[in-house]
């Protein structure tokens, strides 16, 4: 904990082992509840790796997190093709945002 005030942290960024566990028991919940809550007294943005189920998707943003990423919007894309993604997707006005 004191290494993230020796360095400049904006973005906290949540390991897919930690989502995987959303709806496994109210432990495994807590210990995410407890790392969101950190990271918003902190005044953290939060990512959330390893979304893959809407279930997921909505906990998260319930509790807050408003940075999800992970298959449930898209497999890993290589950079080259990642702007011709972003394009299209603002021409068609597509939103995966559950």
């Amino acid at each position: 904990m004191e290494y993230l005030h020796q360095v400049s942290v904006d973005i906290i960024k949540i390991d897919r082992i930690f989502v995987n566990r959303i709806g496994q028991g109210k432990s495994s919940e807590k210990l995410l509840l407890g790392l969101i809550d950190m990271a918003a007294t902190l005044d953290l943005k939060i990512i959330a790796e390893g979304v893959e189920t809407e279930k997921q998707a909505v906990w998260l943003k319930e509790h807050g997190v408003e940075w999800l990423q992970g298959y449930l919007y898209s497999p890993p894309v290589p950079p080259e093709k990642l702007q011709l993604i972003i394009s299209n997707s603002i021409k068609q006005g597509v939103d995966k945002t559950p």
